[in-house]
């Protein structure tokens, strides 16, 4: 599961001598040991009882962000567990369509790097059905991240998200595998840096690529990621704030050319789209309605001013609702569904889900 024996060992209670003896075979661990390594790496207590250890296919993935210009290690043990434990249960989802008799859904949208930004912005809001007039009905981040999550799950993506991850650790990944592309967001991020970093993900399935993505572009990686990274930045921008509408915006037609614009002009636009202060601020450069010096002077000063304030710590959540956030609402559904046509066991719901078979009810509650 990518950790060392010391650290295994550690999680689990015991010894290096005693742990390797067990991975021999010549003493077993005892049942409160082997729940303690399930709960550590986060992972089925079943998988502890296998003759042989499950095949992980996939290794830390290229395309995830990081927090702001931080370099994710790429032997982050527990970064690896939850990208592994998602694809895990994207294999389960999988199983359980070809079990209920039904196909996935399958996300068809496809990106070319030679389509401009603004084309492509265009492209994902037709695809998705974003529209200005919903946008503006959901003006919040908690809105616009919950509306837009729904419309990403529905066009055949996983959306899940990482437990107790710290922000420099990873802001999001995403898989590329087909069907059933997964994207998986940090919780700790405030909900509209949320927003951008699924927008810049599912740029990433559409374009059937990875790249290290980080919250800032000016940092140190080979020019083929870097020019990729731009581009899904710009691409996501695009897509959550199109030229039309910002531009006919009454603040912004009331102030032609290239300007510096107040925080307060900036808190209104932003408000109009459900995004965040830097998104605005990004697209009035791209299209040419500020400077690049005051893009620098003002972007400086926001991220002076996020590094100040405490980072959001894990929420006390029902039980049922983090496993919905967790594994995502569709698949949590299709989980439930499977349950009710009799496919897998109560057992197995609650093993699939993460959680215990007492709350697979209120789950059930809380998706249909």
């Amino acid at each position: 599961m990518g950790a060392s024996e010391e650290e295994a060992a550690r999680r689990a209670g015991t010894t290096v001598e005693q742990y390797r003896r067990w991975e021999a075979g010549e003493i077993a661990p005892t049942i409160g040991q082997l729940r303690s390594l399930s709960k550590s790496f986060r992972q089925p207590f079943g998988i502890f009882l296998r003759k042989e250890p499950p095949k992980l296919t996939q290794p830390i993935p290229r395309d995830f962000r990081g927090h702001q210009g931080v370099a994710v290690p790429r032997n982050d043990t527990s970064l690896a567990i939850q990208l592994n434990t998602a694809e895990r249960r994207r294999e389960i989802a999988l199983g359980l369509f070809e079990d209920i008799g039904e196909s996935p859904p399958q996300f068809n949208f496809q990106l070319d790097r030679n389509t401009g930004p603004e084309q492509a912005g265009h492209a994902i809001r037709n695809v998705l059905g974003i529209t200005f007039q919903k946008q503006r009905v959901w003006r919040t981040g908690e809105r616009s991240l919950s509306e837009l999550k729904t419309l990403i799950e529905s066009a055949g993506v996983l959306i899940g998200q990482f437990t107790r991850l710290d922000l420099d650790q990873a802001r999001g990944a995403s898989l590329s595998e087909f069907p059933l592309p997964i994207i998986l967001l940090n919780p700790r991020d405030p909900p509209v840096a949320r927003t951008f970093t699924l927008m810049h993900e599912l740029v990433h399935v559409a374009l059937h690529a990875s790249g290290v993505c980080n919250i800032v572009e000016e940092y140190d990686r080979p020019p083929e990621e870097q020019a990729l990274e731009v581009y899904c930045n710009a691409v996501a921008g695009a897509a959550l704030v199109p030229v039309g509408p910002l531009n006919q915006l009454p603040m912004v037609r009331a102030r032609p050319g290239v300007v510096e614009w107040s925080d307060e002009e900036i808190d209104a636009i932003k408000r109009e789209f459900g995004v965040s202060r830097f998104v605005v601020l990004r697209r009035l450069l791209e299209l040419g309605r500020t400077t690049r010096d005051y893009y620098s002077r003002r972007h400086a000063e926001w991220l002076a001013e996020l590094k100040a304030i405490p980072e959001r710590q894990d929420a006390i959540v029902p039980p049922h609702r983090m496993a919905i956030s967790s594994c995502g609402r569709s698949f949590s559904k299709l989980v439930v569904r499977a349950l009710h046509e009799n496919v897998i066991t109560l057992s197995d719901a609650a093993d699939f889900l993460g959680t215990k078979a007492k709350n697979i009810g209120a789950i059930e509650g809380e998706v249909f």
